[in-house]
């Protein structure tokens, strides 16, 4: 008999552990998942136990949360029938339990300079990462992986596997955006951003 704490045990050292959001995971199921439903065989996991956890985090106003932990469950079972502890993902055809409300934060004029002043006190090449987000409007891994056979003369040029959208992206540079590129070394058409001269791409986003 396998509970479902134990076959998560297996899932976050097999899985869960390679995953830059393991931890939200990890998190979220100790915190209302395996308290309400860990000691269940995995076998005997239905739907009712599943709503039975959503619908609690629901109720204390958490509704975005409880739709990541609908996710987050249902990626757990999947796992678990490719490993053979069970025949269905009893968790498929829930609904989301809350609807929820798209973002639209704007940040203010204000703001946005002083951020590009700040980032004058970081490292190289952080600060100048943080500055040409600025001036593109890209989204950070499309910059943070960008290489020098990406830059043309006048515009910055993505093939469509390198844009989250699977579309090809063509991003005019102003003249502080070309100012900014030409002021890092070129490492024989490495990343632009790069602390490995240009082996690698920068990946400290938390940081």
């Amino acid at each position: 008999i396998f509970s479902v704490a134990t076959c998560f045990d297996e899932f976050k050292k097999r899985y869960l552990s390679q995953l830059r959001t393991g931890k939200e995971n990890i998190r979220a199921f100790e915190h209302d998942v395996l308290p309400l439903i860990g000691r269940k065989d995995i076998k005997t996991l239905n739907k009712s136990h599943i709503i039975r956890v959503v619908d609690a985090i629901v109720d204390r106003g958490a509704g975005t949360l409880a739709n990541r932990v609908l996710q987050y469950i249902s990626k757990f079972l999947n796992w678990c029938v490719g490993r053979g502890y069970i025949e269905n993902n009893p968790a498929v055809s829930i609904p989301k339990p809350a609807k929820e409300k798209s973002r639209e934060h704007v940040i203010p004029m204000d703001q946005m300079r002083d951020i590009y002043q700040a980032s004058f006190s970081l490292t190289k090449p952080f600060g100048e990462f943080v500055r040409l987000l600025m001036l593109t409007g890209q989204r950070k891994t499309e910059i943070a992986k960008l290489s020098w056979p990406e830059i043309q003369e006048n515009c910055l040029e993505l093939l469509p596997s390198r844009s989250k959208n699977q579309k090809h992206i063509s991003t005019p540079l102003s003249e502080p955006a070309k100012e900014l590129i030409s002021s890092l070394e070129n490492w024989d058409n490495g990343y632009l951003f790069s602390t490995t001269k240009g082996v690698k791409s920068i990946s400290c986003f938390t940081q």
